[in-house]
């Protein structure tokens, strides 16, 4: 976040705090019933489609590359 969509270290905190409120917004018996249908108490979708989001956000493209060889991030 930091390095490769150049966010400030405020606009990380906020989009982490973000982040962990809809990861993992589940109820007890929620998660229990999405580890006993996908294996996991919070659905990998769910985390794909914020970090997606937030990509686009920022770059205007939710399937911008964001581990490239070129890049020049010293964070």
């Amino acid at each position: 976040m930091l390095g490769r969509l150049g966010m400030t270290v405020d606009e990380c905190i906020k989009k982490y705090t973000d982040f962990s409120r809809e990861v993992f917004k589940s109820s007890w018996l929620g998660k229990k019933g999405d580890f006993a249908t996908k294996g996991s108490y919070y659905p990998a979708e769910r985390i794909e489609k914020i970090v997606k989001d937030c990509v686009e956000e920022k770059t205007g493209n939710r399937e911008e590359v964001l581990l490239r060889g070129d890049h020049n991030c010293k964070v």
